[in-house]
C-alpha cells in the first residue's frame, strides 16, 4: 500500500479495537528512542470508517511518536467496516508486535466471529479451521467452548456433530446474513459506548429500556462481552 505521512492528531482510536490490556512501556520507550534517533520504522495502519482515521496497527508506534514529539507519522489506509478494522486489529496483534497475553486471545477470538470470518458464503467454516485461522493459539475445542459462551446462537447452528470431528462447514445460519450481523454488531457497540458513558441511574434504565423493547425472552444474564 501507498505510504503517507499523516498528522498524529488526525488519527482516532477505538480503545475495543485494542486486545491487548495495556500498551507495553517497555516496548514504547524502545520506539521513542528509535524515532528520536532517526530510525526507519515501519508505518503505522490505519482504517478508514465511519469518516476517520481510526488506528488499526501501530499502537505502540503510535504512542512512542507522540512522546518523541512528532506531529507527523508514516501511515498506510484502507478502507474497511467497522467490524472488520476490529479483526485486522486484532489479527495484526497476532501476527507481530509485543506477543499477547493468554488472556488476551479471547478478544481476538470475538473480533473475528463478529467479523463474520467463521462463514465461507453462506456456510460455517469448522472450529479446527478457526483455530488455524487465529494462528494456533487455542485448540479447537477451547474455540468451541468460547462459541458456546460467547455467541451461542452462532454455535447452535453449528449443532452437535462438530464437537465430534464432523466438519460443520455444510451447516448453514439462515438466522441473519452476514451484512444483518456487521450491522446489527456495530449499532450494538456503539450503543454499548453510549451506555457505559452514562452516569450510573441512566445507564440502569437505558439497560432497562433495551430488555423491555427487546421482550420477555431477553431477561437473561448479560452476555459477558456486552
Amino acid at each position: 500500500m501507498e505510504v503517507v505521512s499523516i498528522p498524529i492528531s488526525s488519527i482516532a482510536k477505538r480503545a475495543e479495537w485494542q486486545v491487548r490490556s495495556g500498551l507495553d512501556k517497555g516496548a514504547v520507550r524502545r520506539y521513542q528512542d528509535a524515532y528520536i534517533a532517526g530510525s526507519n520504522m515501519p508505518p503505522v495502519r490505519l482504517a478508514k470508517t465511519e469518516n476517520a482515521l481510526f488506528v488499526i496497527d501501530g499502537w505502540h508506534r503510535l504512542a512512542a511518536a507522540g512522546r518523541a514529539g512528532l506531529d507527523m507519522i508514516d501511515a498506510t489506509i484502507e478502507a474497511a467496516s467497522s467490524a472488520e478494522a476490529a479483526w485486522l486489529a486484532a489479527e495484526a496483534n497476532l501476527c507481530h508486535g509485543v506477543p499477547l497475553k493468554r488472556g488476551e486471545h479471547r478478544k481476538v477470538f470475538r473480533a473475528f466471529i463478529r467479523a463474520g470470518k467463521h462463514r465461507r458464503g453462506k456456510n460455517l467454516i469448522p472450529y479446527r479451521e478457526i483455530a488455524k485461522a487465529l494462528h494456533g493459539v487455542r485448540a479447537h475445542t477451547t474455540i468451541r467452548n468460547w462459541m458456546r459462551e460467547d455467541f451461542p446462537i452462532i454455535a447452535e447452528a453449528y449443532g452437535p456433530a462438530e464437537p465430534h470431528g464432523n466438519p460443520g462447514a455444510d451447516a448453514t445460519w439462515a438466522i441473519l446474513s452476514t451484512s444483518d450481523l456487521s450491522a446489527a454488531l456495530e449499532h450494538l457497540h456503539s450503543l454499548a459506548a453510549i451506555r457505559d458513558a452514562l452516569p450510573t441511574a441512566q445507564r440502569e434504565a437505558l439497560t432497562g429500556a433495551i430488555r423491555y423493547r427487546l421482550g420477555p425472552e431477553w431477561e437473561t444474564p448479560e452476555p459477558k462481552d456486552f
